[in-house]
């Protein structure tokens, strides 16, 4: 009886994840364009702002020049502009149109159209101080956190992210070294991006496969020597030099002078550094690390003067010294350049037309070669002594020093690149544009970046350029094709990362949809909304056109099967697909809210079928538990909800689902109420079974796991509850008829409070494979009979007051099993007499094949998984295929070891700030458990809530 209905509710919770996934244009919408945003917020200081005089968009400038659009609705980044040298920006009166105020050398008015972001004029102008915004909203800036306050009720209306999502690269720089053996074999699709945290990224597999840990957070430029080595400055006195291959530390060298360093050479010797310092050139012998500096660079030109005799004139050649003083603001170092002799070198500066050709310990040189008309501002080494010269107004090729071809540029250049007879440069502005070299003629201009760019390469074999810029991306052009195909983001110091496409598919890691958000038309919305339907690593790994077929058809599978996991076909995601409405009437009451309790007004209605239930979820937990508040099925219904806020940040959510589990599009709202004056409590239910009635499946740890994870979690957290309530069942207490105590002991729960469930001992599956948690009474071979299903376990948070809910399993097979993929097999044995695996029973559930396993690995490494359930995070110790171990070596589960390492040890803080999230500790038990178990164990998770990534560990107050 419990068996059937457990099934029922199952076909019930899934007719409703059919329509709470149901992820497409909203009919409202369908006219309008969805556009994929990676939300990067600022990286700088702000330094004005406005807000449009209807109150939906907040404009935030930063000392960068970056300006941000940010949905006051729902807190999201809805575009971002880049204007150099911006001084201040404001809407318009009409409120749909952003003016950026800047200065290049002369006054400059710039005008955007919000919802296309296209530029609809510009013109020159005195800077505007003219603020439209409602005189009763201001905005506060607090370490990187921008809050929107309405004076007249001193509440916070918005409060945004500003600190930015992702971590920009300054001054970014690509690099490859053609045909850099891995393992081995040439591997020219390997590249490292960035300057501080740079990352190892693969262009044939589309991930970030290695990063360097470096230190300094603020480096300007990153070289390479002749080994091609990465080298960078730490801003004080070393460098530090990384292998190309796997990003390993090589040696690091004190560099002498002081000030900014601005570039440098090794010189053909492999022994001779060269490098301008705060406009002092010094040349550093990297064996004895010996220094000279020179603080004046004389050198000799050549010109021609005429001559009279006689009425008769002939010409002669004259020469003349000159002298460069450091710190002259009309000369400065532009680029050092080695030459084929190996105690060569030259030099370009600002201001010098033509490069200062050098010896090594010698102040003394004689200016020759074509003089390229160009003042520099950047070189670009080519290597076989070919040089891109750029400057405000010119380009020049230069071929061992003498000019090959020179053309105009139309706009000021920051980066180049010569491949094919064709000359790549970047703007200011972010515009890449081609040139051919013989005729100077202007190809074609795309504009790839929103700032300038820094860095532009080929790839040795395909039609690829890669650039980089100041706006934190890295863009992929097809010249053969001349198209964008993707850009690449980094996040997290490089730890996440997402691959977009320029028609919003994307392709990201575990956690890189973080920063992913969707606007259609005015509107913003998060990333789940849409992600069924745009997170697609095939689609954009066969744009790149580097990975094998192979591998684009797994991720190909892997789609498939998670559209089928949350019964979706493709046509389901189209515009077409019928849905019901939603409409909240009481918005603006609900964003100035100042107390918990308050009413939803709400209008659902439906022109083809009848509105069964609504939902109404609080940063992604559902109040009116998974299966939503049933109404009475009309087409059209009108009610009012209650609601208790939680204090500080709620996300607000609403939507309808229609009786064919179709769901409308969720309606959010941003609320701040003020944060609790008393501290919340935490409330730690533990269960461990290591005695069994049927003695044969007893264990060794499980129990103690119970009681040792309690200890650890109050260790932690001693000073940041008011109190912590604690209920451990173990051994004999653990049946179907003590087990409803826990329920009964998270009722006592407030809103802020948190919530953690705890289970360990023996996983068993049925023979149609679904899940069970062993109790004392276990039947092994009929695990319906006595155990706990996992959905019992799992609605014993379901409905409950917090919102801050976390569920770990310590037991085999307790991650999701595809009963598709599953067969039962022979179960597995150990040769490590210190190992013992909790599991048992007749049916032991293996994958079919192994890109089952694949696949299912895939799943987990790249889709997130937006089962909402009851809102709780569910963290299990294994995959449905895999073994939970313990043993004497661990003294415990090895996950609970792991979790408790990693809150003892603080080794989860991976940002360093004092606290662990709750993804912190996730991610830490995935790559702890896995190295420790030799690959035979690997953590996943059932269901994230990734709007409640709560603190579960704090040290200090």
């Amino acid at each position: 009886m419990a068996t059937d209905v457990r099934k029922l509710r199952m076909s019930v919770l899934l007719t409703l994840l059919f329509g709470a996934l149901l992820l497409h244009m909203p009919a409202y919408a369908r006219d309008n364009e969805v556009r994929t945003i990676v939300q990067t917020g600022h990286d700088a200081d702000i330094k004005d702002y406005d807000i449009s005089a209807d109150g939906k968009f907040l404009a935030t400038l930063d000392v960068k020049g970056k300006t941000v659009l940010w949905d006051l609705k729902t807190g999201h980044q809805f575009r971002e502009f880049s204007e150099e040298n911006s001084r201040s920006v404001y809407f318009n009166s009409r409120s749909n149109v952003l003016v950026i105020y800047s200065r290049y050398g002369y006054p400059r008015t710039v005008a955007y159209e919000i919802i296309s972001g296209k530029q609809i004029g510009y013109w020159s102008a005195k800077k505007h101080d003219i603020k439209r915004r409602p005189e009763y909203l201001e905005c506060k800036f607090d370490d990187g956190i921008i809050r929107v306050i309405d004076k007249r009720q001193n509440t916070i209306i918005a409060e945004l992210s500003g600190k930015a999502d992702a971590v920009h690269f300054v001054g970014t720089h690509i690099y490859n070294q053609e045909g850099s053996k891995i393992d081995g074999q040439a591997n020219p699709s390997i590249w490292w991006v960035g300057e501080r945290n740079p990352v190892q990224w693969n262009l044939k597999t589309g991930q970030v496969s290695n990063r360097i840990d470096f230190a300094c957070q603020q480096s300007d430029t990153i070289w390479r020597d002749n080994d091609g080595n990465l080298v960078f400055w730490d801003k004080k006195n070393t460098l530090s030099r990384y292998r190309f291959e796997d990003g390993s530390l090589v040696d690091k060298i004190k560099i002498a002078g002081e000030g900014q360093l601005h570039d440098m050479a090794f010189l053909a010797d492999s022994i001779t550094l060269v490098y301008d310092r705060d406009n002092r050139i010094w040349e550093q012998n990297l064996r004895t690390h010996k220094a000279v500096s020179y603080d004046t660079i004389f050198f000799w030109s050549e010109y021609t003067v005429p001559k009279w005799n006689n009425g008769n004139m002939r010409v002669e050649k004259v020469k003349h010294l000159h002298k460069v003083y450091s710190k002259h603001k009309d000369y400065h170092v532009v680029g050092i350049c080695p030459k084929k002799l190996p105690d060569e070198y030259s030099i370009w500066m600002h201001g010098v037309y033509t490069p200062i050709n050098m010896k090594t310990s010698s102040p003394n040189a004689y200016l020759e070669g074509g003089n390229t008309k160009c003042n520099p501002d950047a070189i670009y080494k080519l290597g076989h002594g070919v040089e891109i010269v750029t400057g405000e107004s010119k380009i020049s090729l230069m071929a061992n020093q003498k000019l090959m071809t020179q053309f105009r540029a139309s706009f000021y250049t920051s980066a180049g690149l010569f491949y094919n007879n064709k000359i790549a440069v970047g703007g200011r502005d972010g515009s890449l544009r081609l040139y051919d070299w013989e005729s100077s003629q202007l190809i074609e201009t795309k504009k790839p970046h929103r700032s300038a760019i820094k860095s532009i390469v080929q790839h040795p074999f395909y039609q690829l350029l890669l650039t980089a810029a100041d706006d934190g991306t890295v863009a992929i052009y097809n010249t053969e094709k001349s198209e964008l195909i993707a850009y690449l983001t980094t996040f997290d110091n490089g730890k996440e990362f997402i691959i977009s496409t320029p028609d919003n598919y994307y392709m990201s890691s575990q956690y890189g949809t973080n920063a992913i958000r969707f606007a259609v038309g005015s509107d913003t919305y998060s990333f789940d909304q849409f992600d069924l339907k745009y997170n697609r690593p095939d689609i954009v790994l066969s744009r790149i056109g580097l990975a094998d077929s192979s591998q684009i058809q797994m991720f190909r599978r892997a789609y498939e099967k998670r559209l089928r996991k949350m019964h979706f076909t493709e046509d389901m995601l189209s515009a077409d697909f019928h849905v019901p409405s939603l409409k909240i009437k009481n918005v603006e009451e609900l964003k100035h809210a100042q107390n918990r309790n308050q009413e939803i007004e709400i209008e659902a209605d439906d022109s083809k079928y009848k509105v069964k239930s609504i939902n109404v979820w609080i940063n992604g937990v559902p109040i009116y538990g998974s299966e939503g508040k049933q109404v009475t099925l009309s087409e059209n219904v009108s009610t009012t909800l209650p609601v208790e806020l939680a204090s500080g940040h709620n996300t607000l959510q609403v939507s309808c689902f229609n009786d064919r589990g179709a769901e409308s599009y969720r309606q959010t709202i941003e609320i701040h109420l003020p944060e609790a004056s008393e501290k919340p409590d935490l409330w730690i239910a533990t269960i461990g079974v290591s005695k069994y009635k049927d003695s044969r499946f007893n264990l060794n740890y499980a129990s103690k796991d119970a009681y040792d994870l309690q200890d650890i979690l109050k260790s932690v957290n001693q000073q940041n509850f008011k109190v912590i309530h604690q209920i451990s069942l173990t051994d004999n207490q653990v049946t179907k008829g003590q087990i409803g105590k826990i329920r009964d002991f998270f009722k006592g729960a407030k809103r802020d409070d948190t919530a953690v469930l705890f289970y360990a001992g023996h996983g068993l599956v049925d023979q149609s494979f679904d899940y069970y948690l062993g109790t004392y009474d276990t039947d092994f071979h009929q695990p319906a009979f006595n155990s706990l299903s996992y959905e019992e376990l799992e609605d014993m948070l379901d409905g409950i007051s917090p919102l801050r809910k976390l569920l770990l399993l310590d037991a085999c097979h307790s991650g999701e099993i595809d009963k598709e993929d599953a067969t039962i097999g022979p179960g597995r044995t150990t040769t490590d007499k210190d190992i013992v695996f909790r599991e048992s029973g007749a049916n032991i559930p293996e994958s079919i094949n192994m890109s089952s396993e694949q696949l299912n690995s895939i799943l987990a490494t790249h889709f997130s998984n937006l089962q909402r359930g009851t809102g709780s995070t569910i963290i299990s110790s294994a995959s449905g295929y895999q073994v939970a171990m313990e043993g004497d070596k661990w003294k415990n589960g090895l996950f609970t070891y792991c979790v408790m390492q990693g809150l003892r040890n603080r080794n989860c803080d991976t940002n360093q700030d004092q606290k662990i999230s709750v993804s912190e500790l996730h991610r830490y038990c995935q790559e702890e458990v896995l190295k420790l178990s030799g690959g035979r164990q690997q953590p996943t998770s059932r269901s994230e809530n990734r709007m409640e990534d709560f603190v579960i560990g704090r040290y200090g107050n």
